[in-house]
């Protein structure tokens, strides 16, 4: 390895000295290479612009390591190329980037959070719904009032938590309706009171049920730990003619009380 041992003030001197020749030459080009070298050896010792780079490599789990650290930095030069990030060829770069930007909570990523609910994978869904919970911003309630009809059960749940994380505000339509005995928007809506588990709507869920149930609804109902809505539901599955179906994964239901604390 070469060492180039060749001050900055020794270039000036050749410099106003007017020198001819090699030595000329290679006094220009130092004075014009080292800012450039020096800013390289700044960038190498920021660790948030050596991520932000990582952002764009060819290999999946370098960019979503990259994403997911970025969020522990807490650095808002972050936000921007984690926003792109959310439309990676890749599921789990797109989830890790979601979750990186509720830890950052800047109101620029709010939007493109809500865009990205349409996602196409459960986990990328359930990320960004917990990511709007964290950054507890008033537009993503409608967002997330919807979203609680999705099709998966892990992404219905975390919309739910996210909504009480965001406030009274938030869940103030949902318990209007809960007071006001509104059995149709408890119906579209019984997963928010399936995962809150308040005394007393239990009864109320029974009856949306009834006047205005799916078989997903009952099927939620039945796994959800409480006796009372799973004899609801098989009693309106059997009247019916139905059966309950019960998903291979476990885990993947609604539970009664879960977002209770």
């Amino acid at each position: 390895m070469i060492r180039i041992r060749f001050p900055m003030a020794t270039c000036h001197k050749i410099l106003l000295e007017r020198r001819t020749g090699p030595a000329l030459v290679f006094a220009a080009l130092l004075l014009v290479l080292l800012p450039v070298m020096g800013g390289v050896r700044a960038n190498a010792s920021d660790p948030v612009g050596k991520l932000i780079e990582k952002l764009e490599d060819k290999h999946e789990k370098v960019r979503a390591k990259a994403a997911r650290e970025l969020g522990d930095l807490g650095d808002a030069r972050a936000v921007e190329p984690l926003i792109k990030t959310l439309k990676d060829a890749d599921s789990y770069v797109r989830g890790q980037s979601a979750r990186s930007l509720g830890k950052l909570k800047d109101p620029r990523a709010v939007e493109p959070l809500i865009l990205t609910l349409n996602d196409d994978y459960t986990y990328v869904k359930e990320e960004v719904a917990r990511a709007l919970g964290e950054m507890k911003n008033a537009r993503a309630v409608e967002p997330l009032m919807n979203f609680l009809k999705d099709d998966s059960t892990y992404a219905r749940e975390e919309a739910a938590k996210s909504l009480i994380r965001i406030g009274p505000d938030a869940i103030a339509p949902l318990v209007k309706a809960r007071n006001e005995k509104n059995l149709r928007l408890i119906a579209d809506l019984y997963p928010f009171f399936l995962c809150r588990g308040e005394p007393g709507t239990e009864t109320l869920l029974v009856d949306a049920l009834v006047k205005y149930g799916t078989s997903r609804m009952a099927g939620d109902f039945a796994r959800c730990g409480s006796v009372l809505l799973k004899e609801a539901a098989y009693e309106w599955a059997g009247s019916r003619k139905q059966k309950i179906i019960t998903p291979v994964d476990v885990g993947d239901r609604l539970t009664w009380g879960r977002c209770a604390n």
